[in-house]
């Protein structure tokens, strides 16, 4: 099945769920094992169909503290795979993780996982609290061309400072594929063997110097905020879903020259609107499911100390 939903117990289970369905969408698990009391680790390797021969490694680390109030997922891509190595010194690592983070240890409320006909992707969404959402994702574009890659990790990640969680525009919180979560502990990644680099980060909208960075559209540029934001359209009432588009940097190091990678398949952003969260949309043959990227409102900062997405949202598209 190529989407699977249900409730998790703790952390520890949701990781395992994530494992065991990403496994029967063809990913080889490479290592499952207990690090230390606070710590469960998961290597896993694929590959993917259109992946130009560069396999897809990744690892995904869950991590609660002892008293539960720091809980994490953490997910960063690699280019190979050592037994009993970190995350960060795994071959071609890049410097941070994607962070799925303050979502509690469970139960939760629901969980709903993702993938296509040829386990292409593992998308994951956790609602960890009533209303309260979070999201953690990798797989493989739909790619611009021929390179080497195309394989992307990501999370959606609160943030450590509490009074910006309530703001959707807060710098120091990061969606999903997101260039604007500057201040933010967590990186999202991308995979193009491009000019020897394989792996670069989603850093800040106008890239860091020395670096090869990539960029998707998370809350802002024309096919997020601006585009999404003005939605149902005012001629038509449409309420259309907007794809994610990938690119990255060529021709030097911040170079200013960018070239597009792909665009994420089956997950769209949405304007919730006009829609129920959860709600699944029939758009021709395809069945989307819609949630809020954190915690649906109708305000853009709601000033309570709160994680908050206003009407920003993701849908998923439904494979059975």
């Amino acid at each position: 099945m190529a989407y699977e939903t249900g409730i998790s117990t703790s952390l520890n289970d949701l990781l395992d769920k994530i494992r065991l369905f990403a496994i029967a969408q063809g990913f080889t698990q490479n290592e499952f094992t207990v690090v230390d009391s606070t710590t469960k680790r998961l290597y896993m390797q694929k590959n993917t169909a259109n992946g130009g021969g560069l396999t897809f490694y990744f690892g995904i680390e869950s991590f609660v503290n002892a008293a539960a109030t720091t809980t994490e997922l953490r997910i960063r891509g690699a280019t190979g795979y050592t037994p009993g190595a970190a995350l960060g010194s795994q071959p071609g690592a890049p410097s941070q993780s994607a962070i799925m983070d303050f979502v509690g240890n469970g139960p939760y409320v629901a969980y709903h996982l993702f993938s296509n006909a040829a386990g292409d992707y593992v998308h994951c969404v956790l609602e960890y609290s009533a209303s309260y959402f979070s999201h953690l994702v990798f797989g493989q574009l739909d790619k611009f061309g021929a390179y080497a890659g195309g394989h992307y990790c990501d999370a959606v990640n609160v943030g450590w400072n509490t009074s910006d969680r309530s703001s959707y525009q807060a710098s120091t919180s990061r969606t999903l594929f997101d260039n604007y979560g500057t201040q933010a502990a967590s990186k999202g990644q991308v995979s193009a063997n491009l000019e020897l680099n394989a792996w670069r980060m989603f850093e800040g909208s106008t890239g860091a110097a020395g670096t090869f960075d990539a960029y998707g559209n998370g809350r802002f540029g024309l096919t997020s905020r601006l585009l999404v934001g003005s939605q149902p359209n005012t001629l038509n009432l449409a309420t259309p879903f907007i794809p994610i588009y990938i690119f990255t940097d060529i021709g030097g190091t911040n170079s200013g020259n960018r070239t597009p990678l792909g665009v994420v398949q089956d997950l769209r952003l949405v304007w919730l609107q006009s829609f129920a969260v959860g709600q699944e949309v029939s758009l021709g043959p395809d069945t989307w499911k819609v949630f809020p990227i954190t915690r649906r409102s109708n305000q853009a900062n709601t000033q309570d100390q709160l994680p908050n997405s206003w009407q920003l949202g993701y849908a998923y598209r439904k494979i059975i």
